[in-house]
């Protein structure tokens, strides 16, 4: 008789098994049934077989303007590796997106292998920091623990939604470094291109908000110590902003917030805090001053504003006697200490305020006489 065959299914790769074998005979009405099972021993294959995508995967479940999530299982225990790509680029082989590369050795926008354990459990992979506004494909293979890999990868085809996440941040970043006596200079980097406004306020004062900072006020929608904005073209581009004038030996709180290109606003401020040096620079003369006005035929009135409260000295002479120095003048004498020179002097007076002007009259002139 020809020999009859069957198929036992569902077993293992590189399995060693038992096969017992009774047979009987077709004899009426009794079948004369063999005294003991056959036994024979056989050992399955090695895996050759890639594994089998279950669960309706892989697939796409979410994403945003700057994520995207999908879901991958399979039949048995093994590694799901992935490349995403932009849409129009040229589809990977098998082998190029487990080697984390597009098709011809091409870069790629992201890479991962994600380790499957269990058989039929779905693993949900988040893929972040992506361009919105953007179409990709997402071409992902599986392999398993024997290395038999997929002929060919699955695509998913998505694209990110239009711009809805504000900028954020880039560490260090906002700082105020360079710090002076009068001065310190804003540095900002954001995440994407966007522009960004700071105020500053003294120390522990109540905290602006977004909108406040954004329109250069303090939290009693005042005039801020200082306030002002830059932009910053491009991520991780640093714009530096200067901030001044500032009070020496002062600590200030600085608050910074930014927006990007679409118009998405941080939600909140970023506070930098510092503390000007002593003072080191000497005062500057407003543009202007000092000015003589009020000239009459034997008096004359002397106009100093400066950029800081502090005090002037003066030193009149006719025109043409020679200059003096500073030592002269702080010292009321002509240059080189003479006092024969002088026709007026004075000093200190007193500025009492930043910006106004201090008044001072020089009396006892000589009309018609050029000083």
């Amino acid at each position: 008789l020809p020999p009859v065959g069957v198929t036992a299914t569902g077993l293992k790769a590189a399995t060693t098994y038992n096969a017992y074998v009774v047979a009987m005979d077709d004899h009426e009405p009794t079948p004369n049934v063999q005294a003991a099972a056959t036994k024979r021993t056989f050992t399955t294959l090695a895996d050759q077989t890639p594994p089998v995508w279950v669960l309706d995967t892989p697939e796409l479940t979410a994403n945003t303007d700057s994520t995207a999530t999908f879901a991958t299982a399979i039949n048995e225990p093994g590694k799901v590796h992935y490349v995403l790509v932009y849409a129009a680029s040229p589809p990977p082989t098998s082998a190029e997106v487990r080697a984390w590369t597009g098709s011809g050795g091409l870069s790629v926008v992201r890479a991962n292998t994600v380790v499957v354990a269990a058989a039929h459990t779905i693993a949900s992979t988040l893929t972040t920091n992506l361009a919105h506004s953007t179409s990709f494909a997402l071409y992902v293979v599986a392999e398993d623990v024997a290395g038999n890999l997929q002929a060919a990868p699955e695509v998913i085809y998505f694209a990110t939604a239009s711009d809805a996440t504000p900028p954020t941040f880039k560490p260090p970043f906002p700082t105020c470094s360079d710090v002076t006596d009068s001065s310190c200079t804003a540095k900002v980097q954001l995440n994407e291109p966007g522009s960004y406004c700071l105020v500053v306020v003294p120390r522990d004062a109540i905290p602006p908000s977004v909108a406040q900072v954004r329109t250069g006020l303090n939290a009693h929608d005042q005039s801020p110590v200082f306030g002002g904005c830059g932009n910053v073209a491009a991520a991780a581009t640093t714009s530096t902003l200067g901030v001044a004038p500032l009070s020496h030996d002062t600590e200030y709180d600085i608050y910074f917030t930014a927006v990007d290109a679409a118009g998405n606003s941080m939600p909140g401020t970023d506070l930098v805090q510092i503390r000007t040096l002593p003072d080191h620079t000497p005062p500057v003369f407003g543009d202007g001053f000092p000015a003589i006005l009020d000239v009459t035929d034997s008096s004359a009135n002397l106009h100093v504003q400066l950029s800081e409260v502090g005090q002037f000295f003066y030193v009149v002479v006719e025109d043409g006697a020679p200059a003096p120095g500073v030592a002269d003048v702080f010292s009321g004498t002509g240059a080189e200490g003479d006092l024969n020179q002088v026709v007026a002097a004075g000093g200190p007076v007193a500025v009492p305020e930043a910006g106004v002007a201090a008044v001072q009259a020089l009396t006892r002139l000589t009309e018609l006489t050029d000083y």
